[in-house]
């Protein structure tokens, strides 16, 4: 009967450890969590981001996708809209809808390999009203702010989205959420490159949680083995 309690007693005292451990884990792993952070205008500066250049030759060009390229390192940004799209200029113009405005439009690096830590674009809006932001992550985890934004119709709405801590992103796109085309065109977009495969990795300190609570598992496991 001594030697069943005493069983007993282990188990739990092993059950409580690993319990603690997973706990200590979890919470490390939120503190450690990245994140997407989204602004409803130009933050940080710009001096950290290039450039999303048309091509003069694409200029009368009307498409559902058009394309332009980072002004210093050359990678290709593909958009998207629900609807056709052209770029009127070359240089660092403007994507506007063939019938003069769009409701939807979304874009990312031609290179699926290729993503960005921060991105900033101007959106000209016919009328006030309010816009969806999603910005996708390198996992495919849409992160959406406090969206939807409010925009001013008589002026500029530039935005600002920064990955941090080992978050990428991978895609943006932008919804005008009245339901009416209320967007004129997506001016001035920059963007700072980085490979996907910046993903995010555990702290050392979860690490060295995970060993010792490991250690404790394996210390507990031989006294019982003992016993």
């Amino acid at each position: 009967m001594c030697y069943v309690h005493k069983e007993e007693k282990m188990k739990k005292k092993i059950d409580k450890t690993l319990f603690l451990t997973l706990v200590g884990i979890t919470a490390l792993s939120v503190n450690a969590q990245a994140d997407i952070i989204i602004y409803d205008r130009l933050a940080g500066g710009s001096g950290d981001v290039q450039n999303v250049l048309y091509n003069d030759f694409n200029s009368n060009e009307v498409s559902s996708t058009v394309d332009g390229f980072l002004n210093q390192t050359g990678q290709v940004v593909n958009f998207t809209g629900t609807e056709l799209l052209a770029t009127p200029s070359g240089g660092q113009a403007r994507i506007v809808a063939g019938d003069g405005t769009f409701n939807s439009i979304f874009f990312e690096f031609e290179d699926s390999a290729m993503g960005f830590d921060k991105v900033q674009f101007n959106i000209d809006a016919v009328e006030d009203g309010f816009v969806d932001l999603t910005f996708t992550d390198q996992f495919g985890t849409p992160w959406t702010g406090t969206s939807p934004y409010e925009l001013n119709g008589a002026g500029q709405n530039f935005f600002t989205a920064v990955a941090i801590l080992g978050q990428v992103i991978s895609s943006v796109t932008i919804e005008s959420s009245v339901g009416i085309e209320a967007l004129s065109d997506l001016a001035q977009v920059r963007m700072s490159p980085v490979p996907t495969t910046n993903g995010v990795v555990p702290e050392p300190a979860t690490m060295v949680l995970v060993g010792a609570g490991m250690a404790g598992l394996g210390f507990l496991g031989s006294r019982r083995r003992r016993n």
